[in-house]
């Protein structure tokens, strides 16, 4: 609404803003402002509000360029705040000078959904947080789109507020940038034939907040077999679902079977065991910022199932027996923490291993074992996407407990801290990537070998043979350039430098072991792909799925 004003004979026009001037007649001088008022605020303190209009118009005619100073300066406080819509809706000039400013901060009047097909509205509307009468706050906002991108189910994510019309709200949504950042290159069209009523022109401060989401493909199916002679048949399973039913749950269900047959030094086949292994799991993420999270599975990984694809190089972990089950029921609070209890319970054991292979005697002894494991752990999200993230950070901080107390036959205790960091090497869209991360842990000194560390192969110190190197206490940094080249198509430079040390070796830079190499990442509506060529001890490749952190 825009409101004439003559005082003096000086006319000028207010954009969204009405004032009156008690007591005062046409041509006459308007009071000066002596005192400053401010009503309407919820976001903002009252008295900081006063503060930004008296450096602008205490001691000044309460004319018409100084009421277009205060509502300018009373704006630009708000959006240094994060209140990019608040306005000064009215002013009120009395005869004593005191000047009463009327501010809408944004309210939001409508949460509008589009685009979900298969996700429910109600997942939506819990992990944005924000409801009609809510106040509009780009924060708040950014946050809400951020979640959202984190469940992994979208590929593109619009949030943002549109005024007036449909066609304001259409040209918003493009011209924006507000979608996720790096999980699309081309901007979702925006439909105009919206549901929603366009706003009651007197109904200035409100907005419509609109959220609209381009779904990813969350199902997979993926099946591999063969038939050799002196083998049998070989193969593998994998069926996983990220948004069971609309409902972000995620399910995974992983069968394989395999065979230890190998070739020796000196060429001869070495007839080995054929074994099969499964993995049943079940998630409920914490959707809002109070939910609980819980899940499960089950598993006889008589194998050790792992998402790559490399010539078949024995390691001990081929050898491992694990048939068990966990559990985990957590609490999300604020915006990016989750808190977990967890338990386990696990037969660990290995079969009969090759004498290169073999550890020594003392370790074999107690490698037979049932690990009963009571747990805490706290997960801090705060990453722009759950498969690719372009900035933002995750960590993870995790420490168990086994003992007889809960039915196991060993005790010991393990620390685990994770930490992922992504940051965008300049302001462009199209922007390298930088991403780094820190592993570090330690278990008893009588943990079983199963429980110990093992590090080498496709993605914990790339360069090496797989899990050929073991111990009870990790260190391990990775750092990676990603850089785009094309749309769903990256360039990825990376290093890994780091160690597992047994019982009785000194942990420091002095004994760290190092690799780097070239990658490509292909980013599929399943997730990256992703092909390394590392260097480590010797120059190794391999193909495997999701990115390395």
């Amino acid at each position: 609404m825009r409101t004439a004003i003559n005082w003096g004979g000086a006319a000028w026009l207010a954009a969204g803003v009405t004032v009156s001037a008690q007591s005062v007649r046409a041509q006459e001088v308007a009071p000066v402002v002596r005192r400053v008022v401010v009503v309407g605020t919820k976001g903002l303190d009252a008295e900081k509000v006063a503060d930004a209009a008296r450096t602008v118009s205490l001691g000044k005619p309460g004319d018409g360029a100084t009421l277009q100073a205060v509502a300018s300066a009373v704006a630009a406080l708000y959006r240094r705040n994060g209140f990019s819509i608040a306005q000064v809706v009215a002013t009120n000039l009395s005869p004593d000078g005191t000047l009463t400013l009327t501010v809408a901060e944004g309210t939001i009047r409508n949460l509008v959904i589009r685009g979900n097909t298969r996700t429910s509205g109600n997942v939506i509307r819990r992990v944005v947080s924000l409801a009609p009468g809510d106040t509009y706050r780009e924060d708040a906002v950014r946050d809400a789109r951020n979640r959202l991108s984190r469940l992994g189910i979208f590929d593109e994510v619009i949030v943002i507020g549109a005024l007036e019309t449909d066609e304001d709200k259409a040209k918003a949504a493009e011209e924006s940038g507000a979608k996720t950042e790096g999980t699309g290159d081309k901007p979702v069209e925006t439909d105009t034939k919206s549901e929603e009523a366009a706003p009651v022109p007197d109904e200035v401060g409100f907005v419509d907040l609109i959220v609209r989401v381009k779904e990813r493909r969350t199902g997979n199916v993926a099946a591999t077999f063969g038939y050799a002679e002196g083998t049998g048949l070989l193969g593998f399973v994998d069926f996983s679902e990220a948004n069971v039913a609309g409902t972000a749950n995620r399910a995974s269900i992983q069968w394989q079977r395999t065979n230890t047959a190998r070739f020796d030094n000196n060429g001869f086949f070495v007839p080995g065991q054929t074994r099969s292994a499964y993995l049943v799991s079940y998630d409920v993420p914490a959707l809002g910022t109070r939910d609980t999270a819980f899940g499960g599975e089950v598993y006889d990984t008589n194998t050790v199932i792992l998402p790559y694809f490399q010539n078949n190089r024995d390691n001990i972990r081929n050898y491992e027996l694990r048939r068990g089950g966990k559990a985990r029921f957590g609490r999300a609070f604020g915006k990016t923490a989750t808190a977990f209890i967890t338990a386990r319970r696990d037969e660990v054991g290995y079969d009969t291993l090759p004498n290169q292979l073999a550890p020594p005697p003392s370790v074999l002894q107690n490698a037979d074992a049932i690990v009963a494991a009571l747990g805490v752990s706290l997960a801090l999200d705060g990453r722009d996407d759950a498969l690719n993230p372009r900035r933002g950070f995750f960590h993870n901080f995790s420490y168990e407990r086994s003992g007889r107390f809960v039915g196991g036959t060993t005790n010991f205790a393990g620390l685990t801290a994770d930490l992922r960091g992504y940051a965008p090497l300049n302001s462009s869209k199209a922007s390298p990537v930088l991403a780094l991360r820190f592993l570090g842990g330690a278990v008893g000194d009588n943990a079983p070998l199963s429980e110990q560390y093992f590090i080498g192969g496709y993605d914990l110190l790339r360069g090496y043979d797989l899990f050929s190197i073991r111990g009870t206490r990790l260190l391990l940094t990775s750092a990676e350039v990603r850089v785009p080249l094309g749309p769903g198509f990256q360039g990825v430079v990376f290093t890994d430098i780091g160690n597992a040390y047994l019982p009785g070796q000194s942990a420091g830079l002095g004994n760290v072991r190092g690799s780097g190499g070239l990658g490509l990442r292909f980013l599929t509506p399943i997730g990256p792909i992703r092909i390394d060529a590392a260097y480590g001890n010797r120059l190794q490749t391999y193909v495997s799925l999701g990115q390395s952190f």
